[in-house]
């Protein structure tokens, strides 16, 4: 989902699914942005979620440290000009498994 606010968070915890995905809201963006959003805006929740927007190997240990995801969706954050980068995906799976 997207996220725009806490209470959104709250009500998609009680969606009938295992996880959440948190994305970064934009209005005419439906995923994708490249951008991260203010990860504090995350309530305690129970239900496990995986955090997306704008994550790359300099803010993931941030936003593991502010939020405590179960996991990360890890797409712009890994290009170079465009492409994926292998040695960018490298630096990312390497430090998740330090988080």
């Amino acid at each position: 989902m997207r996220v725009k606010n806490a209470g959104e968070i709250l009500a998609a915890e009680k969606l009938p699914c295992e996880y959440l995905l948190l994305d970064t809201y934009r209005e005419y963006n439906y995923g994708g942005s490249g951008e991260a959003f203010d990860h504090r805006v995350i309530p305690p929740i129970k239900k496990p979620y995986f955090l997306a927007g704008g994550l790359n190997a300099s803010n993931m240990g941030k936003a593991a440290r502010t939020c405590k995801p179960f996991g990360f969706d890890v797409s712009s954050g890994c290009e170079t000009n465009g492409y994926k980068d292998d040695r960018k995906f490298m630096g990312v799976v390497a430090l998740a498994k330090l988080l």
